[in-house]
This record gives structure tokens, C-alpha cells and sequence, in this order.
């Protein structure tokens, strides 16, 4: 790939596939599971980013759950303005939460993305 062959001012490079770019909806996609794998605090240059997971992780379930939901979803309005977050969905299993976000893009594109959190 080289920069030439790039159609679009929103990409970045993919997270999960050297060399690859994520563009539009994609990138987006991958900018919202950044925010939500960054533990807050833990980057120098940024403090304010990411979800504050230990604020939360030694908490009761019912307390953790909607204290992450209302995190996540303030952190992505912050963070990733290119998207709306709609509905937030969660699954608890031993071990481990995965939260899922569908959200809405400025123009009008639908996304979804998770991300699983290790208790």
C-alpha cells in the first residue's frame, strides 16, 4: 500500500493487520475500541484518555456494569466525536465482561464494536 492509493482523510494504520489501513467506519471502529483498551491514566502525554477500569473492577456487578456503561459511552463522546453511542449491551461471563456499542457515525453510517475487559 502506498499513500497515493489512499481515498480518504479518515484512516489510520490497522491495529490488527500490519501494514493494512482501516478507513471510514473501520477506522472508526478501531479509534473506539483504542479508547476503550486504554486504562485512563496510563498515557503520559494524555492522562484524560481512556476508560478509568480500576475506578470500577473490584466493585459489585451491579455497581461495575452501569459505572463502565456511563464511562465508556462519556469517553467515546470525548474522544471519538465521528460517532454517536446508541445502545450499550454487556455480557458477564467468569473472568470477564464484554461490552458491545452500537453506535451512529456523523453521516449516518451504523457501527458496532466490542471490547472484552479481564476481571
Amino acid at each position: 500500500m502506498i499513500l497515493a492509493d489512499i481515498k480518504t482523510t479518515t484512516w489510520q494504520l490497522s491495529s490488527s493487520e500490519f501494514g493494512a489501513i482501516v478507513t471510514e467506519i473501520d477506522d472508526i471502529s478501531q479509534c473506539i475500541m483504542l479508547i476503550m483498551a486504554t486504562q485512563k491514566g496510563s498515557d503520559p502525554l494524555n492522562p484524560l484518555f481512556g476508560v478509568d477500569l480500576m475506578k470500577w473492577i473490584d466493585k459489585p456487578t451491579t455497581v461495575m456494569i452501569p459505572n463502565l456503561i456511563n464511562e465508556i459511552t462519556r469517553q467515546v463522546a470525548i474522544w471519538e466525536p465521528r460517532a454517536i453511542v446508541g445502545k450499550v449491551t454487556y455480557q458477564k461471563e467468569e473472568g470477564h465482561v464484554t461490552f458491545d456499542l452500537q453506535w451512529t457515525s456523523i453521516g449516518g453510517m451504523s457501527g458496532n464494536t466490542q471490547y472484552t475487559y479481564s476481571l
